[in-house]
């Protein structure tokens, strides 16, 4: 049976399955009810719906990951005992790291819109709904851009590779490389930390050149190369700049203007969680690329500004980005542009100096010793 009659035939089955089906695309990223029974009933529902649609994401290539505890909705999953997993990995798809004789473990996190899966050639993958059918959401939209070929050849588009675009019923999902989270894991000089850095500045510059602000740069919607069990963090040795990759990813509240918008001009109302990144602010109307920009400076200053001992300048180029009273903050261009000529000002044995720190939080610096209790 070729695709579209297989998806068409579950299309039916969907329609037809005597259980709960997610009405809605809103329903699975809604997720503040604040009920816990409905709270609970709503992740049943969601979980025994990816149950549902194994055999038809198996039609496509993909065996979703299995739950450690079968009747608990919100729990740790590991991949399928087949397909075995791949020895070797190519780019876009992440180093498997195995420090431990445990299986990949990954966390299931509310809402269930994600779903860990293994290829047919044992590749690790995510499975997320991103959109209803009928109204694509700016997500889709984006991630239908960002990997279009156009958008592949620019060198500074660091957003997950989307590998496979489905449609099932009233749903579109996206299949990426799982990656880990890029904040998880050790940092060993100076020069990957800095790598890092840019990492992230080019893809801002490049979003916005592009006219989408993501609106949500915080840790669990970056990536890195690698896939380590989820309860281990803090793994040395895998950011060496000559094979770690770093990713953006989550588009869920990214906005799209025309190419020909003046970005310094645009202004939103609505709530964009500065909270999330212990950022005060009272005003309810931001430009979201500046937004980005606030956003940026604030999750890299707990991650980045820990090597201000060894880079004076790189504390208030952060404090510039996340200042939430700054009249003259940097655009996206203009901070890696700055950043470059700070990059550029060390010397070769500056940028292989080992670390000794994890992070900056409260104003200081906090050692590996202490961060990672070894």
């Amino acid at each position: 049976m070729d695709f579209d009659s297989e998806r068409l035939l579950w299309a039916t089955r969907v329609s037809t399955w005597p259980h709960p089906v997610p009405p809605s695309y809103e329903y699975w990223i809604k997720w503040n009810v604040y009920d816990d029974d409905l709270f609970m009933r709503r992740m049943d529902i969601l979980r025994s719906f990816w149950d549902f649609l194994k055999p038809f994401f198996a039609t496509r290539g993909y065996a979703l990951y299995e739950p450690v505890h079968p009747t608990n909705s919100l729990c740790s999953v590991l991949p399928p005992k087949e397909p075995k997993p791949a020895t070797t990995q190519i780019h876009p798809y992440a180093r498997i790291v195995r420090v431990n004789a445990e299986e990949q473990l990954f966390d299931l996190r509310t809402p269930l819109a994600v779903w860990p899966a293994r290829d047919a050639m044992g590749q690790d993958v995510i499975i997320k709904v991103v959109s209803g059918k009928d109204e694509a959401t700016n997500e889709l939209k984006a991630l239908r851009y960002l990997n279009s070929r156009s958008a592949r050849e620019d060198p500074r588009n660091h957003t997950i590779h989307v590998v496979d675009f489905i449609e099932l019923g009233e749903f579109v999902f996206v299949v990426m490389p799982r990656w880990d989270p890029a904040f998880r894991h050790e940092f060993m000089n100076l020069n990957e930390v800095l790598k890092f850095t840019e990492t992230f500045l080019e893809v801002f510059e490049f979003l916005h050149d592009n006219r989408i602000a993501h609106c949500d740069f915080i840790e669990k919607n970056t990536g890195l190369n690698a896939v380590v069990n989820c309860d281990i963090d803090n793994v040395p040795g895998l950011r060496d700049p000559a094979v770690a990759k770093y990713a953006l990813f989550d588009f869920g509240n990214c906005s799209i203007y025309p190419k020909d918008t003046d970005i310094t001009s645009v202004v939103e109302t609505r709530h964009f969680n500065f909270y999330l990144r212990d950022l005060e602010t009272e005003q309810d109307h931001w430009n979201p690329f500046e937004v980005d920009i606030i956003f940026l400076g604030a999750e890299l200053q707990f991650l980045v500004r820990h090597i201000e001992n060894f880079v004076p300048e790189i504390g208030p180029f952060l404090e510039k980005m996340t200042n939430v009273d700054n009249p003259k903050r940097p655009t996206a261009r203009e901070a890696l542009q700055e950043f470059r000529r700070i990059y550029s000002g060390l010397t070769s044995p500056q940028l292989s100096q080992e670390i000794e720190t994890a992070w900056w939080t409260n104003g200081k610096s906090i050692t590996k010793a202490y961060a990672y209790r070894r």
